[in-house]
């Protein structure tokens, strides 16, 4: 619904009277159902009915608070205790303390520039535009309206609450805390205290996300997306993106080494959007592509990384393993062009894409890499070596399937020379095949090939 509602509450001279205009954009049909019942209840004797521009009030039952005057003038109220709703409409800047009762009605129309606070308690909130809530007690239900600029910081147990319009944050140390973000330009910070904190938010618009040591959930919709960041607390993010828009989580990086910092834990789905995805120094990331192209960096340990977005034309996956890490990087039989860098642990690398697949072997660690077998495909393994830092082990499979093309390169790296093939023998055995040894302690092991389809003449960024 646009445009106004209206509720009992004008006045002629001193006389409460006639039918008060609320202003309001974009709010629920719902809300003048409810007004009309607090209306009703007014008329029959069972709701008070105070309106701050003239005489009225009753001290002695329920009752609701109007602010109605336009004459501009910044007003400080408290809203007396038997008082179980307030309406303002009012075009000055309104300081409001709320009573903390149950059951609380709050509507402040698309003229209103209030501060309000709930003072505990728990109810519904109508806010229109230009409003900065303060939001504590039980159970709140908090809906903005298409003017957007709703500011709401809540510590509530449960806060429920819908955006849209553009300027929106929400600042929230709840337990439970629902968000349907819908504005073009949301901002949610997500944290915890003395227990943890459970959140969803579905975004329909665009939001970020800012994790404070939260658990979230956040869905992504049709067009909707969202930026997801960490604090130094830490914290959990899941997201499923149901839309077409690209999404992403960023986390902090260490400028001298490149590696990520943030602490946390990432689980992504990121479906047909795609998007950029790091995950949390916590390790145990998740970060799964769906149809759309993924760029993804795992932090931590024991890691699972899948790629399965496709290009038609030189697009690719990006799969990055962090250092130390025991990571798993898999590209599926969507994809086309992927390309892969090994860390310095323990990784499992494997692709079944169908373009140019391109491996990053590290210097240090121990890599098992199994290259895409699909007809067409080409593997090209590049060991980026330096003779101060080697000594991996490096086990590839599937080098020469029908229908591929597959090549080797050593590669010294900027202004590092002197890295050099030791000797190439054969393996004998389950993982029979060929065995280059490099000068820096590198062992590359190739499974399945002759030991006569290499030469030692060939290094140095020459294909083998």
């Amino acid at each position: 619904m646009s445009g106004s509602v209206t509720v009992i509450g004008g006045h002629s001279g001193a006389t409460l009277t006639g039918l008060v205009t609320v202003p309001i954009s974009f709010l629920p049909g719902a809300l003048q159902t409810t007004l009309t019942s607090l209306s009703n209840a007014v008329t029959g004797g069972t709701e008070g009915l105070n309106n701050t521009s003239v005489v009225g009030g009753n001290a002695t039952i329920p009752s609701i608070l109007e602010l109605t005057s336009t004459d501009s003038v910044s007003s400080s109220i408290s809203v007396p205790g038997n008082y179980n709703a307030l309406i303002d409409t009012e075009t000055s800047d309104d300081t409001i303390a709320g009573n903390g009762s149950s059951n609380f009605l709050a509507v402040f129309s698309s003229n209103s520039s209030v501060n309000f606070a709930t003072n505990g308690g728990e109810g519904s909130i109508f806010a229109s535009g230009n409003a900065d809530l303060g939001v504590s007690g039980s159970a709140w239900s908090i809906i903005g309206g298409s003017g957007g600029n709703l500011s709401i910081n809540t510590d509530s147990a449960s806060t429920y609450v819908t955006l849209s319009g553009a300027g929106n944050a929400v600042g929230s140390y709840s337990q439970v805390l629902n968000v349907l973000a819908g504005g073009s330009n949301d901002f949610i910070q997500t944290g915890t205290q003395n227990t943890p904190s459970s959140d969803v938010v579905s975004v329909t618009g665009f939001a970020d996300i800012r994790n404070l040591g939260a658990a979230d959930t956040v869905y992504a919709t049709g067009a909707g997306s969202f930026i997801g960041s960490f604090g130094a607390q830490g914290g959990s993010i899941y997201f499923i993106n149901e839309g077409t828009a690209a999404s992403s989580i960023i986390g902090g990086i260490n400028l001298s080494t490149g590696l990520l910092t943030s602490p946390g834990s990432v689980t992504v789905q990121a479906g047909a959007g795609g998007g950029v995805y790091d995950g949390g120094t916590n390790g145990n990331n998740s970060l799964i592509g769906g149809s759309g192209l993924v760029t993804l960096f795992s932090a931590g340990t024991d890691n699972y990384l899948y790629a399965n977005g496709s290009s038609s034309g030189a697009g690719y996956n990006l799969l990055n393993a962090a250092s130390g890490s025991n990571d798993t990087l898999v590209a599926g039989t969507g994809s086309t062009n992927n390309i892969f860098f090994a860390g310095t642990g323990t990784e499992s690398i494997s692709s079944f894409g169908k373009g140019v697949q391109t491996y990053f072997v590290g210097t240090l660690g121990s890599e098992t890499i199994s290259g895409s077998s699909v007809s067409g495909a080409t593997n090209d393994f590049v060991f980026n070596q330096a003779a101060s830092a080697g000594g991996g082990t490096d086990l590839i499979k599937n080098w020469g399937a029908s229908g591929t093309a597959d090549y080797a390169v050593i590669n010294n790296g900027d202004n590092i020379t002197g890295v050099t093939i030791q000797d190439i023998v054969s393996l004998s055995g389950a993982n029979s095949g060929t065995q280059i040894d490099l000068t820096d302690g590198t062992t590359i092991k190739i499974i399945g090939v002759n030991v006569d389809s290499f030469s030692q003449s060939l290094v140095g960024g020459t294909h083998f």
